[in-house]
């Protein structure tokens, strides 16, 4: 992280904290009172609303980063389902803080809350067990996130009822997590996303040791890979660069077959100094390697998309970025070949690569795989002959 970015990162910290100091003097001026129970160590009644000031700041900064957050976000249709299930929360404690509602009501509005966030796709469907590796359990992964939801949240409310507990438990929790992160050697270097060929080429940049592993957000290293790789670059005699197996999750199934399997994209581990990126590529960007190109056996796991909308977005977003890439390759275009192209597209997907033995979520894919063939091609046409204005 440069220190500009730290310094900006700071000051946007500082005013979240003014702001819930100001939300907690403002409960304090109105005589929101604080009454002895069992679980507090206070005698006498005391003003309240730290919990209120914390929740404002809060709704107040993610409403912030979901405006203008440009790297590390969640995809949409996530973040609007925690948006909606913490501005459920922060009404129901607000008003609790007031009115002292009963616990069943409380429980009620949680539930409500939880439910908001996984219906927007945001629930666990593979998790990774130690020693164990991914773990898909398809449906239960709805009821699993809902109880982890709860759960979460009536801990932290429990222990913030011991006079503010939770806010020293979660910072001491956010200091040993970045200590463990700093012992294993963990450096955090934020760059401003223009281009993907670009990104990557930095990302090399800001190394320092021999080899390069590369591993992409919606991807996880299994153990039998984290072994392999161990063992390549202790060996001095291994290759230069190898591609590594991609086993993708969609829809909460494994996909075995559509093109989705190995899946292999550019070498992700490699010497470094022996590989480069093609920084003018916007997506699907290129490389170029000085040396033996190997392939690793263990796949590692990949969740291209958690909901069909992250998808059709994901398409959208990539089809428009590849346009700059077709205009200096000087492909030639038009309606009708992007409509050969994307039928032929379908075809090698779902029927000669074996989609459809990967039941719904093989349909699904290769009807991607037919959209974004044709938008690909569609966006070049109209990037080189765009509709005349109004």
């Amino acid at each position: 992280m440069t220190l500009t970015a730290f310094i900006r990162h700071l000051a946007f910290a500082a005013g979240l904290a003014a702001l819930s100091a100001l939300v907690v003097r403002g409960m304090i001026a109105a005589r929101v009172m604080d009454r002895p129970e069992a679980r507090k160590a206070h005698a006498a009644p005391t003003p309240k609303g730290g919990g209120v000031g914390v929740v404002a700041a809060f709704m107040v900064g993610i409403l912030i980063l979901y405006g203008t957050a440009q790297f590390s976000r969640l995809a949409n249709p996530y973040f609007l389902g925690v948006i909606e299930a913490a501005g459920a929360i922060a009404v129901v404690a607000f008003l609790d803080d007031l009115r002292d509602w009963p616990f069943t009501v409380k429980l009620t509005a949680q539930v409500l809350a939880a439910l908001a966030a996984v219906g927007s796709g945001l629930y666990v469907r593979v998790y990774n067990l130690p020693y164990e590796g991914p773990v898909d359990v398809g449906w239960l992964g709805v009821p699993a996130t809902l109880v982890w939801i709860l759960f979460a949240t009536n801990a932290m409310n429990f222990i913030d009822g011991l006079n503010g507990l939770a806010g020293g438990v979660a910072l001491i929790a956010a200091c040993f997590l970045a200590a463990i992160a700093a012992a294993h050697g963990a450096r955090v270097v934020q760059i401003e996303f223009k281009k993907f060929g670009e990104l990557r080429e930095a990302g090399i940049q800001n190394t320092t040791q021999p080899w390069v592993f590369s591993l992409d957000s919606d991807e996880r290293c299994t153990p039998e890979a984290r072994d392999e790789i161990l063992r390549i670059v202790a060996d001095p005699a291994s290759a230069d660069a190898y591609l590594v197996p991609r086993q993708n999750f969609l829809l909460g199934r494994r996909i075995r077959h559509g093109g989705w399997y190995p899946d292999y994209r550019q070498p992700q581990l490699f010497r470094r100094g022996r590989m480069s990126y093609a920084a003018e590529d916007d997506v699907h960007e290129g490389w170029v390697l000085q040396g033996r190109l190997g392939r690793i056996a263990s796949p590692i796991v990949q969740i291209p998309y958690r909901t069909l909308a992250e998808a059709i977005g994901k398409m959208n977003r990539y089809t428009s970025l590849g346009v700059a890439k077709q205009e200096r390759e000087g492909r030639s275009t038009g309606y009708l070949r992007a409509l050969l192209r994307a039928k032929w597209a379908f075809f090698k997907s779902y029927v000669l690569q074996l989609g459809f033995l990967d039941g719904g979520p093989g349909l699904v894919i290769a009807v991607l795989r037919f959209e974004n063939s044709f938008y690909k091609h569609a966006k070049l046409i109209e990037h080189r002959d765009p509709p005349a204005p109004g």
